[in-house]
């Protein structure tokens, strides 16, 4: 049997009289839409609007919670993603590989190789012993009768193509490994810009 409870507006404080069974009810006095509310020692009305901006409130401060967090993943995958485009320069440090740098210190180790490579055929064009004296390198060549050199002179210019071509490969690998990191880097910017506009909206 549905029995008459008295309860009080949560809103304005007027008297209700609100049947045992309803859990949502309005206030005929401020219009207020209130919920009941009952447990095994009080009974009591809250109005339902501030029932839902309680609930919109902690629905935000969530998803907020969420969003920090995964911008908190993003960055920590981008730093590890990060290390794995560093090359090694010259001195033995790590560091990011740019288009620039990467050209610039191709086109001098491949100099260098040209050079070695043209210096050493001049050498060898002197003929025997032309690497420093008789024999090569102080004599660390050899000459035979007929003039022909022999040992570690024959060596010298293929040194120098093998600079050049180093040169070559490693301008063209920093190149490439400097472009991909340039689109990973904008790639982490975008998402991580999308999340901070998730903070952002209402």
């Amino acid at each position: 049997m549905t029995t008459i409870e008295s309860l009080l507006c949560n809103s304005c404080g007027a008297p209700l009289d609100v049947p045992s069974t309803a859990n949502f009810v309005k206030c005929n006095h401020c219009g207020a839409q209130l919920a009941v509310h009952r447990d095994a020692n009080v009974t009591f009305t809250e109005a339902v609007e501030k029932l839902n901006q309680a609930t919109q409130t902690l629905a935000k401060q969530v998803s907020s919670i969420s969003v920090h967090q995964e911008i908190a993943a993003l960055d920590r995958e981008w730093d590890q993603q990060e290390e794995s485009y560093k090359i090694i320069d010259k001195d033995g440090h790590s560091r990011l590989p740019t288009q620039g740098s990467s050209i610039i210190s191709g086109v001098m180790i491949s100099l260098f190789g040209v050079f070695w490579t043209v210096a050493a055929f001049q050498m060898l064009a002197r003929g025997p012993g032309g690497l420093g004296g008789p024999g090569g390198l102080g004599g660390v060549g050899a000459v035979d009768e007929v003039g022909r050199t022999s040992g570690i002179e024959t060596l010298f210019p293929l040194l120098g193509i093998v600079f050049t071509l180093v040169g070559i490969g490693s301008a063209i690998y920093s190149h490439n490994r400097a472009s991909e990191y340039q689109i990973a880097h904008r790639n982490y910017k975008r998402k991580r810009s999308a999340l901070r506009a998730k903070l952002r909206s209402p």
